[in-house]
């Protein structure tokens, strides 16, 4: 290949992205990941110590926590109306989680 091919191609694969936003995506997936896992590893401590929460609510909760972070740091660097309202349900959801899972612990 060529020069010229790989600048088309590489103009082909970020099309309609620029530079900013693919490094913001980039940072929101790692900081997402990150979030979910500690939130995954306080999950399996509560687990060791006996204070067994349901389930169902631990996964809802790891993935809620990592998204919350994933679109929180996309709303605070891109401002986009429409990933606002997407952020306020993934808070939503992460509540709900942090709050089952909390009931099964101390429930």
């Amino acid at each position: 290949m060529n020069k010229e091919q790989i600048l088309e191609l590489s103009r082909q694969e970020n099309k309609d992205k620029d530079i900013f936003e693919l490094e913001v995506n980039n940072k929101a997936q790692r900081l997402g990941g990150l979030i979910a896992i500690i939130i995954t590893i306080v999950c399996m401590m509560c687990e060791h110590l006996n204070l067994h929460g349901d389930a169902h609510s631990s996964y809802l909760l790891i993935l809620t926590s990592g998204l919350t972070g994933m679109w929180g740091i996309r709303v605070a660097k891109l401002r986009r109306k429409h990933e606002m309202a997407v952020l306020a349900v993934v808070v939503l959801l992460f509540i709900y989680a942090a709050v089952m899972f909390i009931n099964g612990i101390l429930g």
